[in-house]
């Protein structure tokens, strides 16, 4: 396992995606474990040698590369750099000691303002109480979704990040602080599909005596204070949790 000092670059940066703007903090985090080591063949992971270039020139070079460049190796002593486009994640090096200092810096995008980073993907709470599709289009405008739970893992991050802590009354009581999520079965009664990506649900939490199947309105799905999922009526005014990518 790597062992990463706590020296992180950060930038931010405004990516355009369709219409909107979205603010995202950009990190470069330090990997200790390959310092004053190089690949012998750096075709495999680097895209170009930048020389006469400090770290953070080096670091704004591959941010201006986007998705290509994944991070960048460093060399104070000879203030030069390599740009990556692969990054070395565990791999065995093929590499040779030098007698400057190299360091490896690989790059993070995390979440936008105000959004949560759980399992590569990023969270919104907004305790704004509305209808399910008024919730599924608010996470739309925002370029994402309403959230998709695939774990018990996710589904014990959801709880209690978000559904647990966002009433300022406390959570008493069976079906208590409900939170929309995008699981429903408005196309097929009793077939619970994600409106998302459009998949069947495979990983199910519900409250005992759920779904409600038997009662044809109750089409969209909460996850309450305990982490269980119950069907309710769409419209419902109640807040929801925004997931994406």
């Amino acid at each position: 396992m790597f062992k990463y000092s706590a020296i992180i670059f950060s930038f931010l940066v405004i990516f355009r995606k369709f219409t909107n703007s979205c603010l995202l903090d950009v990190q470069f985090i330090k990997n200790t474990s390959v310092e004053d080591t190089l690949p012998i063949s750096g075709q495999e992971f680097y895209l170009k040698a930048i020389k006469n270039r400090s770290r953070a020139e080096c670091a704004m070079q591959c941010l201006q590369l986007r998705s290509t460049c994944v991070g960048l190796v460093y060399s104070e002593m000879r203030f030069r750099c390599y740009l990556m486009k692969s990054s070395f994640n565990g791999k065995v090096l093929d590499g040779q000691s030098r007698s400057s200092s190299w360091e490896y810096w690989y790059k993070v995008d995390v979440c936008p303002r105000g959004w949560l980073p759980f399992d590569d993907h990023c969270y919104l709470f907004n305790k704004i109480a509305t209808s399910w599709n008024d919730a599924k289009g608010n996470c739309e405008r925002e370029n994402a979704y309403l959230v998709e739970v695939n774990t018990a893992k996710e589904n014990d991050f959801l709880q209690s990040t978000y559904v647990q802590n966002h009433d300022s009354r406390p959570c008493v009581g069976e079906y208590a602080c409900p939170v929309w999520i995008g699981a429903n079965d408005i196309d097929k009664e009793g077939e619970f599909i994600w409106s998302g990506s459009k998949e069947k649900i495979v990983f199910l939490h519900w409250y005992p005596s759920e779904p409600s199947t038997h009662v044809p309105e109750q089409n969209c799905v909460t996850i309450v204070h305990e982490g269980l999922w119950d069907d309710t009526t769409c419209f419902s005014k109640i807040p929801f949790i925004c997931e994406k990518e």
